[in-house]
């Protein structure tokens, strides 16, 4: 039984080659990438793994850190502290960058204006972070979370590295310039898609503003302000950034319903640029028309598993030929797997028997699920039924056998004794 079913899945688990063909796009921006937030697939990219300083996109990765750790005390309230708002020219970090706290805030940043000792939710930090991109909202938001902002951002560099960044080594929480405060677009897109996967953060950036408690955030994506030029009716968020030696970067997201795209783009020479390359980028991975590959013929598809007591194979078949939908940028790697169902003899023809699973290779995430079904009757051997019956009925048949036997021995007396 058991080298058959394994013959079975051996068979089964095998990689089907395909060959994915980058998006076709031409954009100004010198580092940029596209990818499906869904699958991970990186459908687009152009010196995406290059490191950039991102500037506040920072933020994404910030905000993403305090929902995974206190998305359950958003109404916490965090109290502004000195350190958190200290505030230095540009001229003076300049001068003494070195022995000042990487976190350290600068005059001409942006912020919520924040004030020493004044109380505000976590909830309404991260608003003022991702919404009105607050470097103090920030520093609060860190050094509430952790006690320390160095202990905050070294949290998520760790966090970072576990998701899978591989060039992201951030020095403060909101996106200030430090020589050694860098990311790529790839790990970027990576961040995003992990913080697209709470429902608060889609919330935030996609909302035009917020108000609370006499505070009011605006958006500053222009994306996803119905009365911007550059205002895309697909578009859920992210976030923009901009320093003068990261130039300007952004961090989107757009959904048409059929597949939600994440678009990261850094060093653009202007903000219009940023906005109408991720629009060419959008327009793109949506103009894309899904193809279909037939993976499975019905006719000549079956798979054989043997069952203890039947009295023949068990085949499991198609219902119809099985074709997986792609789109041709995201065609990838795929690996098929059968897994067995429980069965209870006799099995019926038409009953269903297994599940065929197509997965990425990558990652493992399951494209497609299909149904086997018996193709014959599997009836029980004989010997197995009687079996069954002699154990279900043992102890009636025990009972009849033991009276039939004291009565057989009665009547032997009686004949003796006449």
């Amino acid at each position: 039984m058991g080298h058959l079913q394994r013959l079975s899945f051996f068979f089964l688990c095998f990689q089907i080659c395909l060959f994915s063909k980058q998006l076709e796009v031409q954009i100004e921006t010198p580092h940029a990438i596209l990818m499906n937030a869904r699958t991970g697939k990186v459908i687009y990219e152009k010196k995406a793994y290059e490191n950039v300083y991102p500037a506040s996109t920072t933020k994404v990765a910030s905000v993403l850190y305090l929902l995974t750790k206190y998305s359950d005390r958003l109404n916490d309230i965090a109290i502004c502290s000195d350190n958190a708002l200290r505030v230095v020219s540009e001229e003076v970090k300049r001068e003494k960058g070195g022995y000042l706290p990487p976190y350290i805030l600068e005059s001409d940043g942006t912020s919520i204006n924040l004030k020493k000792n004044e109380k505000i939710s976590l909830k309404q930090l991260l608003y003022g972070m991702l919404l009105s991109s607050g470097n103090d909202a920030s520093n609060v938001a860190a050094e509430y979370a952790c006690g320390d902002i160095d202990i905050f951002v070294n949290n998520v560099n760790e966090m970072a590295r576990h998701i899978g960044c591989r060039n992201t080594h951030f020095m403060n929480p909101h996106g200030l310039f430090h020589i050694n405060h860098k990311t790529s677009a790839y790990d970027m897109a990576l961040l995003t898609r992990e913080a697209l996967k709470y429902p608060l953060f889609r919330q935030i950036v996609s909302a035009p503003f917020y108000k609370e408690d006499k505070r009011e955030f605006l958006q500053g994506n222009a994306l996803v302000k119905p009365d911007s030029p550059y205002y895309y009716p697909f578009a859920i968020g992210i976030k923009t950034g901009y320093i003068r030696s990261a130039k300007y970067n952004l961090v989107a997201a757009a959904n048409n319903g059929a597949r939600e795209i994440i678009a990261v783009l850094h060093k653009s020479p202007t903000s219009k640029q940023r906005y109408e390359d991720a629009i060419s980028l959008f327009n793109a991975a949506f103009s894309e028309v899904p193809e279909q590959r037939l993976m499975f013929r019905s006719d000549e598809t079956q798979f054989q598993k043997e069952i203890p007591k039947a009295k023949s194979l068990l085949t499991a078949v198609l219902r119809s030929d099985l074709y997986l939908s792609y789109y041709p940028s995201e065609e990838e790697d795929v690996v098929a797997r059968l897994d067995w169902m429980d069965v209870v003899l006799p099995v019926e023809k038409g009953t269903t028997v297994a599940k065929l699973v197509l997965s990425t290779k990558m990652d493992g995430l399951v494209l497609l699920t299909e149904e086997l079904v018996c193709r014959d009757r599997v009836a029980i051997k004989l010997s197995s039924l009687i079996m069954n019956g002699i154990r279900t009925y043992k102890f009636p048949i025990i009972f009849i056998l033991l009276i039939g036997a004291v009565g057989g021995s009665a009547l032997l007396v009686r004949r003796k004794a006449e």
